[in-house]
């Protein structure tokens, strides 16, 4: 099963990509395209997103997939004295209903701050914005009143994305697939561990640039607990048992394209920002199923693959290592995943990749593995000696 899942992590087999944000577009119908708006402020956003799994029968290998509700709310102030229509787009990619794509659960309402007066929408779907920049833009038309303050709810349903990963930065400071940094490149041999399953539930920002001024507060919640215990249930992979994994973290989740990265208390991962600057790249909470071996087992088999690998003619005539090197650095870099100190310099280039790395506290390691990596360990350096 362990290297089923190896197998199966070098490649995606599921990509549905999602993003999210209320911004000002200009134009209409093909020509919509983001704008700038300089007299309605994005003043605060407060977005909630909270995994769930689907309640149909799964297809190929899965044993299941989840969804993610998100309930979006933004203030939004008319900054002149005179009235303003303004065209609100919500990139999306798709909805989840019954049949998996609807657009029956794309909700947009608001009340007003100023008169308590309440508005629902009923947005028009355009495949894409003139610059082929967003796909699925939900578009409709609000009026303000002359320094009218608005509190704008938009809910929907995404499935996001689960399939193949990496654990590195991203992006990485060498560039995917070790192609830039010659020390890296003679690491190869441990990419394997680099590897992973990953749920992520993405959202964009950059279109909150789009209104005036700056967007005074922002807070994302992030809702894990009903994943979680779906998760206790079973794990993703038909062919996979719980075993056969190790969570990237104690409790699986990281908030990733945030400074510092997010991590969960009690089932929430909470990020606020005063102010908050809208940014290119995507934020996503995203659970990590990552192939470092959680036991003597799983340890067996990664290193008899990559063995297998090191021995093609190709490989060695590239990667001319040593079988004995070979295992001492899988053994220390797998001993670093556990908060284990090793002294290894020659691997601390493909641990810089690592965004687990350095390991603040010791992870609980199996104990037949941990005497098996330190037997590796030592005895590559006594062979060495």
């Amino acid at each position: 099963m362990y290297g089923k899942i190896l197998a199966i992590v070098s490649v995606a087999f599921a990509a549905l990509q999602c993003f999210a944000n209320a911004g000002f577009f200009g134009g209409g119908g093909a020509n919509i395209t983001l704008s700038k708006c300089d007299k309605i402020q994005m003043q605060s956003e407060i977005v909630r997103i909270t995994p769930q799994e689907f309640d149909f029968k799964m297809p190929l290998n899965l044993s299941k997939l989840w969804f993610a509700k998100y309930h979006c709310t933004f203030v939004l102030k008319n900054l002149s004295a005179e009235k303003v229509s303004a065209q609100v787009g919500f990139p999306l990619q798709e909805i989840r209903a019954k049949n998996f794509y609807s657009d029956k659960n794309f909700r947009a309402y608001s009340v007003s701050k100023t008169d308590g007066k309440r508005r629902q929408y009923f947005p028009k779907r355009i495949p894409s914005d003139s610059d082929k920049r967003f796909d699925g833009i939900y578009a409709w038309n609000m009026e303000f009143a002359p320094n009218e303050t608005v509190e704008l709810t938009v809910e929907y349903e995404l499935s996001g994305y689960l399939g193949a990963g990496a654990m590195c930065d991203f992006p990485p400071p060498d560039g995917y697939f070790f192609n830039e940094d010659k020390e890296v490149k003679k690491l190869q041999y441990l990419s394997v561990l680099e590897n992973c399953l990953m749920q992520a539930f993405p959202y964009i920002t950059i279109t909150g640039g789009s209104w005036a001024g700056e967007i005074e507060r922002a807070e994302f919640v992030f809702d894990t607990r009903g994943f979680d215990k779906s998760l206790a249930r079973g794990y993703p992979l038909v062919f996979g048992e719980q075993d056969d994994f190790c969570s990237m973290l104690p409790d699986g989740w990281i908030l990733r394209n945030t400074k510092p990265n997010g991590k969960p208390e009690g089932g929430i991962i909470r990020k606020v920002f005063e102010p908050f600057k809208p940014q290119e790249q995507s934020f996503y909470v995203a659970y990590y199923f990552s192939v470092i071996p959680k036991n003597v087992k799983c340890f067996e088999i990664l290193y008899g693959q990559v063995m297998e690998k090191s021995k093609e003619k190709w490989f060695t005539k590239k990667y001319p290592t040593p079988t004995a090197t070979v295992e001492k650095d899988l053994a220390d870099t797998i001993l670093e995943f556990y908060g284990i100190a090793t002294g290894n310099t020659r691997i601390i280039p493909f641990l810089k990749r690592q965004f687990w790395y350095p390991t603040n506290e010791k992870r609980t390691i199996d104990g037949e593995l941990k005497e098996k990596l330190l037997k590796c360990s030592r005895k590559t350096d006594e062979n060495r000696q």
